[in-house]
C-alpha cells in the first residue's frame, strides 16, 4: 500500500466518533441493519458507534447518545 493511502486510512480512523441511535420504524429496520446498526433488545433500539461526520450520509435520522452512556455488547 502506498504511504499516502495509509495516511488517508489513518486520518479516517482518527475522526471523532460517537454512539448513535437510529430513528427507524419497524418497517424500515432493514435500513439500520444494512448501515451497520445493531439491535439492543433491552431498550429496543438500533445503535452504532460511528464517525460523527458520516451520519450525514445515512438515509434515516439518528440521535447522538450521551458521551457517558454505557453500552453493553
Amino acid at each position: 500500500m502506498p504511504p499516502h493511502e495509509l495516511t488517508i486510512l489513518i486520518n479516517q480512523a482518527l475522526r471523532p466518533k460517537a454512539w448513535f441511535k437510529a430513528e427507524v420504524s419497524y418497517d424500515d429496520r432493514q435500513l439500520a441493519k444494512d448501515a451497520g446498526f445493531r439491535w439492543y433488545a433491552a431498550d429496543k433500539t438500533w445503535r452504532r458507534r460511528m464517525a460523527i461526520e458520516d451520519t450525514s450520509q445515512l438515509s434515516f435520522r439518528v440521535i447522538q447518545l450521551q458521551a457517558n452512556m454505557e453500552v453493553k455488547v
